[in-house]
C-alpha cells in the first residue's frame, strides 16, 4: 500500500497485524513507539499500545526472515525463488 493508505491506518483500528504487509505494519509500529515515547498515554492505554506493538514488531520479523530466505533461495539456485506464503 502506498503512503496514503498507510495514512488511513491507525492503531485503533488493528485487530490482527498477521493481515499487514511489511510497510502498513512498520508504519503502525512507528506510530505506537511515537505514542509511547511521548508519555501522554494513561497506563492502560500505554499497555494496550505496547502490546500491539509487539506484535507488529513480531510481524515486521516475519516478513523480513520470509524475505531473507526468498533472497538466499535465489542466490543459491541462481534463479527466482517461489513466493512464499506466510501464515498468521
Amino acid at each position: 500500500m502506498g503512503s496514503e493508505d498507510e495514512a488511513k491506518l491507525s492503531l485503533t483500528e488493528i485487530e490482527d497485524p498477521a493481515s499487514l504487509s511489511f510497510e502498513e505494519a512498520f508504519h503502525l509500529l512507528d506510530e505506537a513507539v511515537r505514542r509511547l515515547e511521548a508519555g501522554e498515554l494513561a497506563l492502560e492505554e500505554a499497555l494496550k499500545v505496547y502490546e500491539l506493538g509487539a506484535r507488529l514488531a513480531q510481524r515486521c520479523d516475519e516478513l523480513l526472515a520470509a524475505a531473507e530466505l526468498r533472497v538466499r533461495q535465489l542466490d543459491e539456485a541462481g534463479q527466482p525463488a517461489r513466493e512464499l506464503t506466510i501464515a498468521p
